[in-house]
């Protein structure tokens, strides 16, 4: 095997390591499974991570290091804002460790933990986010941009359930 110069990527791998220079990169990584030209480490830990999220088992085995590369780790400090209701939709999150409240007018409804997702919603419908989502803890997150999003065709490849995010009357 050739001698390969990785380096971490600063953008969009979510920390998978990326080759500097891929003409030197082993044969099996394939640029047809590339994103943007960069050929992330399928078995990172991000894409190990991506792997056992229930949504993504769905995914043609060949489209997780789309997947992998189109994803930007962010992460929230306890008490932040992750989006707004009301708000447009630029992003899709995946919750990677931590915790975070759904509120809908005011009040929780929901409360994420590792594996799930949101921000779907107003991607798929084109609407305003429907809740606000607010770190309850140190919150780390991958993130996929609505470009990414629709550039990948997630949209038809994976099996949203139509969900909405209720306001609980009492």
């Amino acid at each position: 095997m050739a001698d390969v110069d990785w380096v971490p990527s600063t953008q969009g791998a979510m920390g998978s390591l990326l080759c500097k220079d891929c003409s030197n990169a082993p044969e099996d990584l394939s640029e047809a499974n590339s994103w943007r030209g960069q050929r992330p480490v399928v078995d990172s830990e991000p894409g190990k991570f991506l792997k056992q999220v229930k949504l993504f088992q769905r995914l043609p085995e060949g489209q997780m290091p789309t997947l992998v590369s189109a994803c930007e780790s962010k992460n929230f400090n306890a008490g932040e804002t992750v989006i707004k209701e009301g708000d447009p939709g630029d992003a899709f999150f995946i919750v990677r460790s931590g915790e975070a409240a759904v509120v809908v007018g005011g009040r929780q409804v929901a409360l994420l933990k590792e594996g799930d997702y949101f921000g779907e919603n107003a991607l798929l419908r084109d609407e305003p986010r429907s809740a606000t989502i607010l770190a309850k803890s140190e919150l780390f997150t991958f993130r996929i941009s609505r470009n990414q999003f629709e550039e990948m065709g997630l949209r038809e490849k994976l099996d949203f359930p139509i969900r909405k995010a209720l306001e609980i009357h009492g």
